[in-house]
């Protein structure tokens, strides 16, 4: 007898479902729809097997909400979550449980309308198993970023912002240090698509106030913890945007506690490269806002960062040297230093001078010239630091020009620290003979000669005399391709001087000696 009524119970469940997948599509008239509903989950609900109850509620779940209101919806969901909620077991029903979540999401475009039901975010707590729930929580971050455009309103309503923020909160709090990379990639983006879409619009601190919340809930993030620091540096931009350069006492205290954000959070992400971007962008972004205490302690933090750059990589599976990175990122730093003043209390340049230290230290690969072009590229920056009026600053800001106004112990301390690298150079280059590497021996030789034909003051007889002796080291070495490269450089360098981007009397003391260097066109 038992047997055979859980095989009418099975037979009867059927028969719900396949009536309720014909009514989907046929439409029955609307004033039969409700009573139908009625009717029939009246007797659903006896049903006592928990996977034949939800197997017709996944069915039925889609003429609801083509036929009837949000009110409807909600009180359907309800009657779902209070009949499974006493079933112990439900992992057996998670795929059906997915599945009404899907048709939900699907359906209910307005999201408003869809955490307005107080019978929807319970759906979730039926899900018992930790990754079934998580899954659950990337649908419904996954539906809400694809109704998000850039037509859309902004996101400012706070229950809806409370209610993602608590879904996103489960999806990252079930990670840990056995997740695989892809599981922390996928809830990162997702994550970070919900705080690109929250906007306070013009009240900026509370939209710093929100980013200070995320950050305390998503830490373990190096993706996330990455956003929040460009979204408050952005945030940062925009105030000094709307005060058109000239910040309030307010708004200044409102910059720094941006800046402050940002260098709190930086330290807390594990990637050095990625450290290493931010502080640069914090510090760039601080100096640009007058916080220039602010701009040296990230710039501070970046030579001492520095040193713990990993000698190698990861890349799509095989391992990849981090000098050409390190050697671009210090000629992008070394640029923003021109612009930072000296403190007062600090000798001069004094971060520059610590990030020289830092480069004699550092192991370079063997066999390349990352440090010669680094030192070069640095030799270029001291040129730029003697100009008696720099050729841009930033507006609030007295760059070294204006504190020094070219007092000659400032001048002194330049010239000092360019003699060091100029024979740091000429170091690289004897070594080069000594190891019979001529063709690297001229490479080097011209880069170095590019730089003071085009940076130094060609008056100075020493310089004259170096710069000849490279001329005569490339033409001596280099052969046929070593003519070309200096006619190409003597042109160059006439159109300069023609064109007034060079001092003449400098150019002028080399022409003299070019009839002493046995130079020979070879076009």
């Amino acid at each position: 007898m038992h047997q055979q009524d859980e095989s009418n119970e099975f037979s009867l469940h059927l028969l719900y479902r396949s009536l309720g997948l014909c009514l989907v599509v046929a439409d029955p008239e609307p004033e039969t729809r409700l009573q139908l509903v009625n009717k029939v989950w009246k007797g659903v609900g006896k049903l006592s097997s928990a996977e034949a109850y939800v197997s017709c509620a996944e069915v039925w779940i889609q003429f609801v909400l083509k036929h009837f209101s949000t009110k409807e919806v909600n009180a359907f969901i309800g009657n779902v979550v209070k009949h499974v909620a006493l079933e112990k077991d439900r992992e057996s029903i998670y795929p059906s449980l997915h599945s009404i979540l899907d048709k939900i999401l699907l359906s209910i475009v307005d999201f408003a309308a869809l955490f307005a039901m107080d019978k929807f975010l319970p759906l979730l707590d039926l899900f018992e198993k930790e990754s079934d729930k998580v899954e659950a929580c990337k649908m419904i971050i996954d539906a809400y970023l694809k109704r998000v455009d850039a037509d859309s309103e902004p996101l400012m309503d706070p229950f809806i912002i409370g209610a993602l923020m608590n879904i996103c909160r489960t999806m990252h709090n079930s990670l840990n240090a056995l997740s695989v990379v892809d599981e922390r990639r996928r809830i990162g983006n997702l994550i970070n698509g919900f705080l690109l879409s929250v906007s306070y619009e013009k009240d900026f601190e509370a939209q710093l106030n929100f980013y200070a919340d995320a950050r305390a809930a998503f830490s373990i993030l190096d993706s996330v913890m990455s956003c929040l620091v460009q979204r408050v540096n952005t945030l940062a931009m925009a105030t000094l945007e709307i005060m058109e350069g000239v910040h309030s006492k307010k708004t200044g205290s409102f910059l720094r506690a941006c800046v402050a954000f940002c260098f709190i959070t930086i330290p807390s992400i594990e990637s050095t490269l990625t450290r290493l971007d931010l502080y640069s962008l914090t510090g760039q972004v601080a100096l640009a806002n007058q916080c220039w205490g602010q701009a040296e302690a990230c710039f501070q933090a970046i030579v001492d960062d520095l040193k713990l750059l990993p000698k190698c990589i990861e890349i799509d599976g095989r391992k990849a040297s981090t000098d050409p990175w390190f050697e671009q990122f210090v000629m992008n730093f070394a640029s923003a230093l021109l612009l930072l003043p000296d403190a007062s209390d600090e000798e001069p340049m004094v971060v520059l001078k610590r990030l020289l230290d830092m480069l004699d230290a550092h192991q370079w690969e063997r066999q390349t010239d990352g440090l010669f072009r680094v030192q070069l590229g640095i030799l270029q920056l001291l040129s730029a630091a003697t100009q008696e009026v720099y050729i841009h600053h930033i507006e609030g800001v007295d760059s070294n020009d204006t504190l020094y106004g070219g007092q000659g112990t400032f001048l002194q301390e330049v010239e000092d620290l360019a003699s060091g690298l100029l024979e740091d150079l000429l170091g690289k280059l004897k070594e080069c003979e000594d190891q019979q590497a001529y063709q690297r021996q001229m490479d080097m030789g011209v880069r170095m000669l590019d730089t003071l034909t085009q940076f130094a003051d060609l008056r100075e007889p020493a310089l004259v005399k170096l710069a000849v002796n490279l001329w005569n080291l490339v033409q001596r070495n280099g052969g046929a391709v070593g003519q070309k490269l200096l006619v190409r450089r003597l042109e160059s360098l006439k159109r300069r001087s023609e064109s007034g981007f060079t001092d003449d009397s400098g150019v002028e003391g080399l022409y003299s000696l070019i009839p002493k260097l046995q130079f020979k066109s070879t076009v």
